[in-house]
């Protein structure tokens, strides 16, 4: 029950997100959209546009995989894990405060998403949810991981 009400609150984030980037006007007919290159030049993408976003970001995601690994690595001691649990919580902290850039403010609500749900999955290892909740908390995270990365990676494109 907890796994699918979490899949549907992310599933409703990223919809809502997408929608408000979306016309609201309505279709367009195709003799009305005129490109805004000439058709053989490349644009560079959100990501290449947005160097200074990306190494941000990509040095918070180095810093997060490492305590989040080394979370993981003492889930048995309630002590350790509280304490990396913190230390993530201060990189979700920092990343908030980031403002990204308009192409990537979709990628960068994905991101905190999905360090909120893994931060549920150590709040519950230190709350005593029973063992089939606390994986079910991290295997949805592990599964927003698979939406950030899918969601960063149309950014670099």
């Amino acid at each position: 029950m907890f796994k699918k009400s979490i899949l549907a609150f992310v599933v409703l984030g990223l919809v809502l997100s997408n929608c408000s980037t979306q016309s609201s006007s309505g279709p367009v007919a195709p003799s009305a959209v005129q490109p805004s290159v000439a058709p053989s030049a490349v644009q560079p993408s959100c990501g290449q546009q947005n160097s200074e976003y990306v190494a941000i970001i990509k040095d918070i995601m180095t810093r997060w995989d490492k305590k989040n690994q080394e979370a993981q690595s003492v889930r048995s001691n309630l002590y350790l894990v509280t304490s990396r649990a913190g230390e993530l919580l201060e990189i979700r902290e920092e990343t908030s405060a980031i403002e990204p850039p308009e192409c990537a403010k979709n990628t960068h609500e994905v991101l905190m998403l999905y360090m909120d749900l893994e931060l549920i999955g150590y709040l519950y290892l230190g709350t005593g949810k029973d063992k089939q909740e606390i994986n079910e908390a991290f295997e949805i995270a592990q599964e927003g991981r698979g939406i950030l990365e899918q969601s960063w990676q149309e950014l670099m494109d």
